[in-house]
């Protein structure tokens, strides 16, 4: 099963903070997920600096991607409702 929460801390997530980075771990992978600053700043309690760093995973090879881009812009919408 893919699942980010095997390295997160927190107590309780929002239904669409949850949801925002179950999005990315689909994406990136859960082993990604779990080395990012994303989960880093979500455990220590920095809901809203998570949520701003999911817009950096924007990148195929070194090259920002536009659909990267828009969908991180929206999992950070998405991540937000929850805060």
């Amino acid at each position: 099963m893919l699942c980010y929460r095997a390295c997160l801390q927190a107590d309780a997530l929002a239904p669409q903070t949850d949801a925002a980075f179950t999005s990315l771990a689909w994406n990136v992978g859960t082993g990604g997920v779990c080395r990012s600053t994303a989960l880093r700043r979500l455990n220590a309690g920095d809901v809203a600096g998570g949520c701003e760093a999911l817009t950096w995973w924007n990148r195929a090879g070194s090259r920002v991607v536009r659909g990267l881009v828009n969908r991180r812009a929206d999992e950070y919408q998405l991540c937000m409702e929850g805060v």
